[in-house]
């Protein structure tokens, strides 16, 4: 499986993100689950796990737009 994480400017519904993980599911021929995250959730992850908020971090690839930090 495919984990896609984003972080949309301005946020999108629960819907379209569904939408969007179902046709790149398809287009793949591989699961893809899709999360949006924000600032707040962002700051969530890194109290709550920090080795998860730094695998995050150092482990993601960039494909367009800012880093999360």
């Amino acid at each position: 499986d495919i984990d896609v994480w984003i972080k949309p400017k301005p946020s999108l519904s629960r819907v379209k993100i569904s939408e969007l993980s179902r046709k790149l599911s398809s287009i793949l021929n591989k699961q893809v689950q899709i999360v949006a995250i924000n600032d707040d959730r962002l700051v969530a992850i890194k109290k709550e796990s920090q080795n998860f908020y730094y695998s995050l971090v150092f482990g993601s690839i960039i494909l367009f737009g800012e880093g999360i930090e």
